[in-house]
């Protein structure tokens, strides 16, 4: 916590959408360019091999050495670790960045399983169903792990297409070197007034932090619609987002139950009310 960096790190971290799924798949067979969003990712399959031991050591400790979850990841990595080490390479006949993005999405599979599983709990599910530790050890070793691997969150990777030059590379005269247009913001003049300083005075940085803290407490988010979509809540708490926005049709004049149920969302993340 005494960190100098802690704060940012910490911040990092609440913005985390934990449900993220991103829009872009990662195949194995992917041999375009890319780059980790998140610089604390491991860079290599030996370090997503460590990753996963510190991983189950986190688990013991919150549910348990004892926990049927906890003795069921530990005997799986005996297989699993050393499998990550040698035997990816030796069967997919590939190393750097295709090697990596299969350990990565072999990461992201155990985090969001743990997620699941201690939701389930969350829930008051009686002994829920552990992962299918062995369907993924047997997806991977006969090469179908395509089908049964998650997408990379957004936040972890990004991809670049296939012959795509990165910014500032090329002819050096501006044109395909040149920098990205920005996006417009667009403002929203109806914006309401307890709404914005509601959620201005919680001290959230954005919108997915003050989701994240009522998921955190395990609350099933019942987010205000306009029409039959969910609304963009940058447009009704901020007052403000941008012009590409995917719910960009749902900027647009809010109801009053429209503003009663966000206030009602902020209560389940715990957004303090004003007096």
């Amino acid at each position: 916590m005494g960190h100098p960096n802690a704060k940012d790190e910490t911040a990092k971290a609440n913005r985390l959408n934990l449900v993220e799924t991103g829009s872009t798949g990662i195949s194995y067979a992917d041999t375009v360019a890319f780059e980790k969003v998140d610089h604390r990712l491991p860079t290599d399959n030996h370090q997503c091999a460590e990753k996963l031991q510190g991983h189950s050591v986190v688990a013991d400790l919150y549910l348990g050495v004892d926990h049927q979850y906890s003795i069921a990841y530990r005997q799986h990595l005996v297989d699993l670790v050393p499998f990550m080490i040698s035997g990816l390479h030796h069967i997919y006949r590939t190393e750097g960045n295709a090697l990596l993005l299969v350990c990565l999405r072999i990461l992201c599979w155990h985090q969001q399983e743990l997620f699941y599983y201690l939701d389930l709990l969350q829930k008051g599910t009686a002994n829920p169903p552990l992962p299918e530790f062995d369907k993924l050890l047997k997806a991977l070793r006969i090469k179908n792990h395509e089908s049964y691997l998650p997408t990379l969150p957004e936040t972890w990777v990004t991809l670049a297409k296939p012959g795509a030059k990165k910014l500032g590379k090329g002819n050096g005269g501006g044109g395909e070197g040149a920098a990205k247009k920005k996006t417009k913001v667009v403002t929203n003049p109806d914006v309401d007034a307890g709404l914005k300083r509601r959620f201005k005075e919680s001290g959230h940085k954005n919108i997915n932090v003050c989701l994240k803290v009522g998921q955190d407490a395990g609350v099933t988010l019942n987010l205000p619609k306009i029409g039959r979509k969910e609304a963009c809540l940058n447009w009704l708490a901020t007052g403000f987002c941008k012009e590409d926005c995917k719910r960009a049709d749902t900027h647009k004049h809010a109801a009053a139950p429209v503003i009663t149920k966000t206030h009602e969302l902020f209560d389940q993340c715990s957004v303090p009310r004003l007096e």
